[in-house]
C-alpha cells in the first residue's frame, strides 16, 4: 500500500470517528432533558423533592437533594430554564451511602391558577417530571398541618414509614378538599439533630425528611408547603444549650422560603420570613428556640426574660417589614410553633413563659394579627379573639371580645390563637382541665387532624376535621369591614430583609441563614399584578436567573416608538406646510431613524 493510500484511509478512519463524535454529542445534548438519563450522563438520584411557596403566588421555589454535583436548573413546558444554586449536605455525608447535594431553584412569574410540568435537573442529568398548580388569584383555599413530626416515639424504619404513610393520607384529604397549598407549623420530623450521640441518628433523621416531603408528592404531583421551624428541627446544641440547635443547617438544606430576615439573635439566624397569597399576608416567625443563659452560679441553662425579649423583638421587626412591603392586605396570618394559648401540658413551660412576659401576645395585638397558627402542644385549641394589654395569659394580660363569642366573627376585636392537633397522628398530648377562660373549643380525640382554611372576599372560614372519620372538631367564619384592618405603628422599626449570599455555609458551631437561598423580592400590593423576575442576579434577594425563555411579547415597545414615529410624521407635515424644505428632509430622515 502506498503513502498516498495510507493517507487517505487514515484521512478516512479520521472523519468517521469525528462524525460519530459528534453524532453522540448531539444525541446527548438531545436527550439532556428526556425522563431518563443520556447514556453518557453519570447517575443522578434525587430525593426529598420538595414545592414551597414564594415571595407571592406568581412565584414558586422548588428543593431537592441530588448525589451528582452540578448546576440545578428546572425547565419548564414552555422551554423556559431556570438556574438556582447548590451546595453540599454536609450533615448528610458519612450518614448515607454516597454525597448529597441540595438544590434550590425558584421560579418567577407564573401564571395564576396555572398547572406547570417541570423537569428537574443537574449537570444536565434529567428526573422524572414533577407537576405543581399556582394558587387561585381570588378566593383560594389552603390547608394546614400541625406537628406531623415523622418518627416521634418511633424512630425505626417501620415507624417512620407508618407516620409518613398517615401524613401522606392527610395530605391526599386536603388536596381533595380543594387545598392549594399547606401551611405548616414546625416539627415537620423529630429528629432534627446531626449531632446526636445515639448510632445512627443522622440517617434517621434524613428517613424522617424523605417521609414528610414525600408526603407532600402525590405521584409526582408536588402540593406547596410553608415550612416552620420547630423545636425538633432545631434541637439543643449539647451541654443543655437550647439555643442555637445543629439541625438548623440540614433544616435550611430541605427548604426555600422568601423573604428572609436573616436576624442574628444569640447566636442563633432566625427563620423568620414572610410571603402573600393574594389579599393574605403571612408572616412566619421562629420560637424554636429555649432563650436561656447559663446560671454562673450553678452552671445549669436557665430561661432568661432578657434572653426572650430580645426574640421578640426579631418578631416586630419581621411584622414591620411585611405590612410595609405588601401594605394592601386583608388579612394577617402568622405561623408559629409554640403558644401559651393552648390547652395542652406545655401551655405554661418556662421558654412559653419567657416569650409571653416578654411581649409575644403585645405584638400581635400591636400589628392586629387575625389569626396566630400555632402546633407543639399535639391537641387542638381555639381561643376567643383577644388583645394583650401586656402581660400573659397567666398573668390576666389579655380581654376576651365579649362580642364575639360565637362560632361567626364579626369585626373581633383581637386576634384568634389556633393550637392544632398532629396530622400524622405520630404523638398526642392530653388536654389539662379545666380548660382556661381564654378558650372556646378544645379537643383531644387521639386521631390526626388537619384544618382547611377558605379564603374568600366574605371572609376565612376555619374546619377542623379528624383523618378518616372525617368528623368536624371545629368550625368558625371571621368577617370584617375594611376599615377595621389596623394601621402599624408609626414608630416601628422596619429593617430590610437581609441580602441572601448565593448559598449557604452551614456548620454544627454556627447554623446558617437561609438567607443563602434564592427568594424572590415582594410585590409592593397582594392586589397588583405579579411582580417581574428580577432584572439581574446580583440582586441581593435572588439566587434565580432564567437562562432561557421563549415567547415574549413587544407590543408596549412597539407602542412606544410608533407613537414617536406618529409625531415626527406630524411634525414633518407642519414643515410641509411651512414651506421650509429643508427642514422636511431633515424631519423624513429623523422619522426613518425612528423607525
Amino acid at each position: 500500500m502506498t503513502q498516498g493510500s495510507r493517507r487517505r484511509i487514515s484521512s478516512l478512519v479520521g472523519r468517521a470517528v469525528t462524525g460519530a463524535l459528534a453524532a453522540a454529542l448531539m444525541m446527548g445534548a438531545a436527550g439532556a432533558y428526556s425522563s431518563s438519563p443520556a447514556m453518557a450522563a453519570p447517575a443522578n438520584t434525587v430525593s426529598h423533592v420538595i414545592a414551597n411557596l414564594g415571595a407571592d403566588a406568581s412565584h414558586m421555589s422548588l428543593t431537592w437533594y441530588s448525589t451528582l454535583e452540578g448546576s440545578p436548573t428546572v425547565r419548564l413546558d414552555d422551554g423556559t430554564v431556570v438556574t438556582g444554586t447548590q451546595g453540599p449536605a454536609e450533615a448528610s455525608n458519612g450518614f448515607m451511602p454516597e454525597p448529597h447535594y441540595w438544590n434550590k431553584v425558584t421560579l418567577p412569574n407564573l401564571k395564576p391558577s396555572t398547572t406547570y410540568k417541570v423537569v428537574i435537573a443537574n449537570a444536565d442529568s434529567a428526573i422524572t417530571p414533577y407537576t405543581f398548580t399556582t394558587v387561585d388569584p381570588a378566593d383560594f383555599t389552603f390547608g394546614v398541618a400541625g406537628d406531623p413530626q415523622i418518627g416521634s416515639g418511633d424512630s425505626s424504619d417501620a415507624g417512620v414509614a407508618r407516620h409518613g404513610a398517615s401524613w401522606t393520607s392527610t395530605v391526599a384529604l386536603m388536596r381533595s378538599k380543594g387545598a392549594q397549598f399547606v401551611a405548616g407549623v414546625g416539627d415537620q420530623i423529630d429528629n432534627g439533630n446531626f449531632e446526636d450521640t445515639e448510632v445512627g441518628s443522622t440517617a434517621q433523621k434524613e428517613n424522617q425528611y424523605a417521609a414528610f416531603t414525600s408526603g407532600l408528592n402525590q405521584n409526582n404531583v408536588l402540593v406547596p408547603y410553608t415550612a416552620v421551624m420547630g423545636n425538633h428541627e432545631s434541637d439543643h446544641g449539647g451541654d443543655g444549650d437550647r439555643l442555637n440547635g445543629p439541625g438548623r443547617a440540614i433544616f435550611s438544606y430541605h427548604y426555600t422560603w422568601p423573604n428572609p430576615m436573616g436576624q442574628l439573635v444569640g447566636g442563633v439566624t432566625l427563620v423568620n420570613y414572610y410571603y402573600t397569597v393574594n389579599n393574605v399576608l403571612y408572616v412566619v416567625l421562629d420560637d424554636a428556640q429555649y432563650p436561656q443563659t447559663k446560671n454562673p452560679t450553678t452552671g445549669k441553662w436557665e430561661s432568661d426574660l432578657v434572653a426572650a425579649a430580645e426574640f421578640v423583638k426579631a418578631y416586630d421587626q419581621t411584622l414591620a417589614a411585611a405590612i410595609k412591603a405588601s401594605p394592601n392586605y386583608d388579612w394577617l396570618i402568622v405561623q408559629t410553633h409554640k403558644s401559651q394559648m393552648s390547652d395542652g401540658p406545655h401551655w405554661n413551660d418556662s421558654d412559653i413563659r419567657a416569650y409571653s412576659l416578654a411581649g409575644f401576645e403585645d405584638t400581635m395585638t400591636k400589628y392586629g394579627v387575625d389569626v396566630v397558627l400555632t402546633g407543639h402542644d399535639h391537641e387542638y385549641t381555639r381561643t376567643f379573639p383577644m388583645t394583650s394589654e401586656g402581660g400573659p395569659l397567666v398573668d390576666g394580660g389579655v380581654s376576651v371580645d365579649q362580642n364575639n363569642k360565637t362560632d361567626k366573627l364579626v369585626n373581633p376585636q383581637g386576634t384568634v390563637y389556633l393550637v392544632l392537633n398532629s396530622a400524622s397522628g405520630s404523638k398526642f398530648y392530653p388536654l389539662h382541665e379545666p380548660n382556661k377562660a381564654t378558650t372556646k373549643v378544645s379537643d383531644q380525640s387521639f386521631v390526626p387532624q388537619y384544618t382547611m382554611v377558605n379564603v374568600s372576599t366574605s371572609g376565612l372560614r376555619f374546619t377542623t376535621v379528624e383523618q378518616g372519620t372525617e368528623r368536624v372538631v371545629d368550625a368558625f367564619s371571621i368577617e370584617k369591614s375594611a376599615a377595621t384592618t389596623p394601621e402599624p405603628s408609626p414608630t416601628a422599626s422596619i429593617p430590610a430583609p437581609s441580602p441572601s449570599p448565593s448559598a449557604p455555609s452551614p456548620s454544627p458551631s454556627a447554623s446558617p441563614s437561609q438567607s443563602a437561598t434564592p427568594s424572590p423580592s415582594p410585590t409592593p400590593s397582594v392586589n397588583s399584578s405579579p411582580a417581574p423576575a428580577p432584572s439581574s442576579p446580583a440582586t441581593p434577594s435572588s439566587g434565580t436567573s432564567v437562562v432561557a425563555t421563549t415567547g415574549g411579547s413587544v407590543a408596549e415597545s412597539s407602542g412606544s416608538i410608533y407613537g414617536l414615529v406618529g409625531l415626527s410624521l406630524g411634525f414633518v407635515a407642519l414643515l410641509v406646510i411651512a414651506g421650509l424644505a429643508r427642514a422636511r428632509r431633515r424631519g423624513e430622515v429623523q422619522s426613518a431613524t425612528s423607525r
